[in-house]
């Protein structure tokens, strides 16, 4: 079967949401937006996809999921009031991707380098609640290269399984945490309190070229699976949504 890798990424992440959860997308964030309405339509439609627009009944994929065009076709819309609400009370799940994850799922959005003198300047968070009032979240990434996955990020904006060497139970920080890690070459999950650990790896991609573009050692089963692959069902899904070949572009 012909798909790329995004829609692989979609598939993994979309198989992981159940039915009638609420999860929140951010802005640009078009594979976890993919992912949630492919889970509602095929596995769960009563999954609440939630952020400034509510479960928008997407005709086309737009590179950002706070596009005005979603507005057209959307049970709701949603203020920063809202959004905050919703964000201290808590949703089921939330992704995030970084200028910087490490081997703990830490996730950096802020800057990479010094405080007085970065290197780079990051994005930045704009409701942190988010991060830490999520009953879980997904990391996903549409590069995975040394410079991104550190062994220890420089700032902290999602806090992993372990932060500065303190579990999350410890610093009260409610939910799970990160439950996988979702890239172009494989997927990662984390044990409570642990690192990052090799779940499977994509078809095509070997073991010395993950760990080749990644910057600490990967912890593996002592022969990783092959990830699952899209089926027909979800490619047609994906396809007749993603009209204009978003995910099909580099």
């Amino acid at each position: 079967m012909n798909y790329t890798v995004k829609e692989l990424m979609v598939t993994v992440l979309a198989r992981e949401l159940n039915d009638n959860e609420v999860g929140y997308v951010g802005a640009a964030a078009a594979i976890p937006l993919m992912a949630c309405l492919l889970a509602q339509r095929t596995h769960a439609p009563g999954l609440i996809l939630s952020g400034l627009v509510v479960n928008p009944r997407a005709e086309v994929l737009f590179p950002s999921a706070f596009d005005y065009r979603y507005l057209t076709r959307a049970e709701a819309w949603a203020d920063c009031w809202d959004i905050f609400v919703e964000s201290e009370r808590g949703v089921d799940f939330m992704f995030y991707s970084g200028i910087q994850i490490d081997q703990r799922g830490n996730v950096n959005l802020n800057r990479v380098g010094p405080k007085s003198q970065p290197r780079l300047q990051g994005p930045g968070m704009g409701n942190s609640a988010l991060g830490i009032n999520c009953r879980r979240f997904y990391i996903y990434h549409a590069r995975h290269r040394k410079e991104t996955f550190v062994p220890e990020v420089d700032f902290i904006s999602v806090p992993g399984t372990l932060v500065n060497g303190r579990p999350r139970a410890e610093l009260a920080v409610y939910g799970r945490g990160p439950e996988l890690c979702v890239t172009p070459l494989a997927v990662m999950g984390f044990e409570e309190g642990g690192t990052m650990r090799v779940k499977s790896i994509h078809p095509g991609v070997t073991w010395e070229q993950l760990q080749q573009n990644t910057g600490f050692p990967l912890d593996s089963p002592s022969t990783p699976s092959v990830t699952g692959q899209p089926t027909e069902e979800e490619i047609s899904v994906l396809r007749g949504i993603d009209r204009t070949g978003l995910l099909r572009s580099d």
